[in-house]
């Protein structure tokens, strides 16, 4: 294993830990039913991503420890989230995931064969939350989870 894929199995756990922690943070803080449904299916994503990569870790002799240290930016996030529209709110995100995207697939690019189910559905989770915040900026909101909810194995009851 290349030390430039060890630290991209890094960068895609943390990601995943950091994206837990925001989510459960945005849920608690969440100004709508409908809004606290939406992060409750992306706090499920997280989740069962994180658990899904603590095997690649495991293999190549990572710790699937929980680095907390770097979770200093979440205050700031929750004050962006509550300083804007939800609109709004969605095209940031969907700005910082598309960057997120292609970080994520230039990780899953460096994996070898043998870790590349996992990999991939990494790659798919990053592309249905972007999905998700395009749609949702777009204002065309029907069916803008139904990529997140395709891909849980245990998907919450949203109503929207």
């Amino acid at each position: 294993m290349t030390d430039a894929y060890r630290a991209g199995l890094q960068t895609l756990y943390d990601g995943e830990v950091m994206g837990e922690r925001l989510l459960l943070a945005l849920y608690a803080g969440a100004r709508s039913p409908r809004e606290a449904d939406h992060f409750a299916a992306i706090l499920q994503l997280e989740t069962e991503t994180k658990a899904r990569l603590r095997p690649l870790l495991l293999k190549h002799g990572m710790s699937p420890t929980e680095d907390t240290a770097d979770l200093g930016g979440i205050p700031a996030r929750l004050a962006n989230y509550a300083s804007q529209p939800w609109r709004d709110y969605a095209a940031a995100t969907a700005a910082r995931l598309a960057g997120v995207l292609r970080g994520y697939e230039a990780i899953a690019a460096l994996g070898p064969p043998e870790d590349q189910p996992i990999l991939e559905a990494v790659v798919r989770h990053e592309a249905a939350l972007l999905d998700w915040a395009r749609a949702e900026a777009a204002g065309e909101t029907d069916q803008s989870l139904a990529a997140i909810l395709a891909l849980l194995c245990f998907p919450p009851a949203v109503s929207a």
